[in-house]
């Protein structure tokens, strides 16, 4: 039996499987690969409608050959989906990391700005000390706005941002959704086509050997 095959390779290994057994890879490897990708159905469904194509187009050791393929595209599809969740789990994180720096350098922008409103305050303590007790009063007023204007507008900041990272997951997902979708109508039509030239081509196999035995 041949070693485990990597993800995205099975094509590959199922071409040499398929000539190993003297059967034409262009023509019945893909629609192989149609079956098993097919996403509306189960694995026993997958098996029999395996088994039944293999049947028609070899008599040897088919119940092998059709065990041998399923676990060859299972380990092949386990490993697709699993380097697909490491990508997903990377780029989440990578996201995140984006927003948390922006909100840092907000903060950080924020904080200066508390500080300079901090020096104008002690400022205007001093300018009291002479009877300007007046700009005391407005500069105190101007801080406690500056300061709720600092807090509204990093929270508005962190709504807005996380606001836009759930419209580009939803977009994501929207996109692999229709994406999806194509595909499986692609496949079903390419199986369908695949189907006709298995047809095809029995039909002009019969038409052959019955020609030969004419002529004897």
């Amino acid at each position: 039996m041949a070693a485990a095959v990597e993800a995205g390779d099975f094509e590959d290994w199922l071409s040499d499987k398929l000539s190993e057994l003297n059967i034409d890879g262009d023509v019945f490897g893909t629609y192989i690969t149609g079956i098993l990708d097919t996403d509306d159905s189960n694995d026993d469904d997958k098996a029999e409608a395996l088994a039944e194509l293999l049947s028609e187009i070899t008599e040897d050791g088919v119940e092998n050959t059709c065990e041998e393929i399923l676990t060859k595209w299972q380990e092949s599809h386990e490993k697709k989906v699993l380097e697909a969740e490491e990508a997903k789990a990377l780029e989440i994180e990578a996201n995140k990391q984006a927003v948390a720096s922006i909100m840092e350098k907000h903060a950080a922008s924020v904080v200066k700005k508390e500080m300079t409103d901090e020096e104008k305050a002690r400022k205007a303590a001093l300018l009291a000390q002479y009877a300007e007790v007046s700009d005391e009063e407005d500069e105190k007023v101007q801080i406690v706005q500056d300061g709720t204007n600092g807090i509204t507008n990093a929270s508005l900041f962190h709504n807005t941002n996380a606001q836009h990272v759930a419209d580009a997951e939803k977009l994501k997902r929207d996109k692999s959704k229709m994406e999806h979708d194509k595909k499986k109508e692609r496949d079903k039509l390419q199986r369908e086509k695949d189907k006709q030239k298995v047809l095809d081509r029995k039909e002009k196999e019969k038409k052959r050997t019955q020609k030969q035995e004419r002529r004897r």
